[in-house]
């Protein structure tokens, strides 16, 4: 007797683990939660491409994007280096050299190496430079842009407001890379107090392996030179891809 209840506990355990094991695989899944991106005021198409990967770098990285869009101008929003038109043989040169610096993107930013694109007005100088911005930001690297128009104001406000003019410098010299575009007035050269604070930015970043990138426009380096003062294209060039963006206007070219 003692046999047959003891046979009937283990069937009836056996039955009970059935029953658990059943309604276990009825229970959805377990899925670990990650973190959802951020609403930012951009079509998807405008989306860092290759950011899917690993915890919270949709956020990072798109933020990244979706500030410098929003301080650069919408207009620049789908600039890519891909998307960038060649037409002629000095273009294709360009571009190829530009491919080249943002292949080692990470080693050329942590070197301090710049950029600067300059020539005639027109030419797309500040489409390419977008794109660079582009494959250093899929890099997670951030990239500010100030326009030299509103630099030059700024530290003329800063000055009337007492604010020391080495704290509105340092704001700048802490940028991991600083995009200055059109840091030269329309016509004419900078005076020598522009040329004095912006030595100030360019030295500093210079001093602390911060890449600077500038777009300008200049018909030949002894212009850049001469308008920016000498020091300052010293600083800039030093290490830096220059590249002559040498070819006709894309306005022109529309208008012909």
């Amino acid at each position: 007797m003692d046999s047959e209840n003891e046979n009937e506990a283990e069937v009836d355990l056996s039955d009970l683990q059935k029953t658990i094991d059943e309604k276990r695989s009825g229970l959805p899944k377990y899925e670990p939660i990650r973190a959802q991106p951020s609403p930012l005021p951009l079509q998807p198409k405008q989306r860092i491409s290759g950011v899917e990967r690993g915890y919270g770098e949709i956020d990072h990285r798109n933020s990244y994007w979706g500030e410098l869009v929003r301080n650069r101008g919408l207009r620049y929003r789908d600039c890519r280096i891909e998307t960038f038109k060649i037409a002629n043989e000095k273009q294709s040169m360009v571009l190829e050299k530009l491919n080249k610096f943002r292949e080692a993107m990470v080693d050329n930013a942590n070197n301090g190496k710049g950029i600067i694109l300059f020539g005639p007005k027109g030419t797309g100088k500040d489409h390419l430079m977008m794109g660079m911005a582009y494959a250093a930001i899929a890099c997670r690297l951030k990239v500010d842009w100030v326009n030299g128009a509103d630099m030059r104001g700024d530290v003329r406000d800063s000055t009337r407001n007492d604010e020391l003019e080495r704290d509105y410098a340092s704001r700048l010299i802490s940028r991991k890379i600083l995009w200055i575009s059109d840091p030269l007035p329309v016509s004419g050269a900078l005076t020598d107090a522009q040329q004095d604070r912006l030595f100030r930015v360019i030295d500093g970043r210079y001093s602390n392996l911060r890449p600077t990138w500038v777009t300008v426009n200049a018909s030949n380096r002894d212009e850049l030179e001469s308008r920016l003062g000498p020091q300052n294209a010293d600083r800039l060039r030093d290490e830096a891809l220059a590249l002559f963006c040498d070819w006709p206007s894309h306005r022109e070219t529309m208008k012909g």
